[in-house]
């Protein structure tokens, strides 16, 4: 979720959920949907919680991130891959924890012994 200082600073977010695919030869390829900022953030002193950003994704389609839709949104920083300096190497092994911000859960598919689709969500 985008708070409103994030939507101030943050020149990328990612829509949806960010996800890491390992392919049955262990390499890893990440899923993201990076829009880019398009302009300056739009507050309002009447209504302090409410803000507008316009994105842009590749050449054409462009969209806005408000307070309505800010829950379908996170931060390029905010990523919950690449948070805590978190790498992903072929097959991920073990369950990562955190517990200041939320917690991460990796859950993985198995096809004959071995990940091979990894999702990290934050719960």
């Amino acid at each position: 979720m985008v708070t409103l200082e994030e939507a101030l600073r943050a020149h990328t977010f990612h829509y949806g959920r960010c996800r890491v695919d390992v392919g049955p030869r262990g390499g890893a390829q990440h899923q993201i949907e990076a829009w880019r900022r398009a302009g300056a953030t739009k507050t309002w002193k009447t209504r302090p919680g409410e803000f507008r950003v316009p994105l842009r994704h590749g050449l054409w389609a462009s969209a806005e991130l408000n307070h309505a839709n800010a829950h379908l949104f996170h931060a390029a920083e905010n990523c919950p891959l690449f948070v805590s300096g978190l790498q992903v190497h072929g097959a991920v092994e073990g369950w990562l924890g955190r517990t200041d911000q939320g917690r991460f859960l990796a859950g993985g598919w198995e096809r004959g012994g071995q990940v091979v689709a990894v999702e990290l969500t934050l719960a």
